[in-house]
């Protein structure tokens, strides 16, 4: 009697321990299938008109750095491609003094 009541006791334990391993498993897998990414907010900012004009100097801001940048890189473009042709003349006229 008193062996039967431990090996119910063993299995009433091991029982008990894998249904919470289990629980413990299947939540993450669960939250995760569950889980979806947040939408963004309705767009009332385009109704507010003194936000609207923020946004579209915001834009035009960013367009002129845009062209700026450009320019700024076709500068140094310019100036690489020189420095290119000097340092090959340089070279090809101590080629030639020997």
């Amino acid at each position: 009697m008193v062996m039967l009541y431990y090996k119910m006791k063993k299995n009433i334990i091991f029982g008990l321990t894998a249904l919470l391993l289990s629980l413990l498993y299947t939540q993450p897998i669960l939250a995760q299938e569950i889980e979806q990414e947040p939408k963004p907010p309705q767009q009332f900012l385009f109704q507010n008109s003194n936000l609207e004009t923020k946004i579209a100097e915001l834009n035009n801001l960013t367009k002129n750095l845009h062209e700026i940048i450009m320019e700024q890189i076709k500068v140094i473009m310019n100036l690489v491609s020189k420095l290119k042709m000097i340092t090959f003349d340089k070279s090809l006229s101590s080629i030639t003094d020997f």
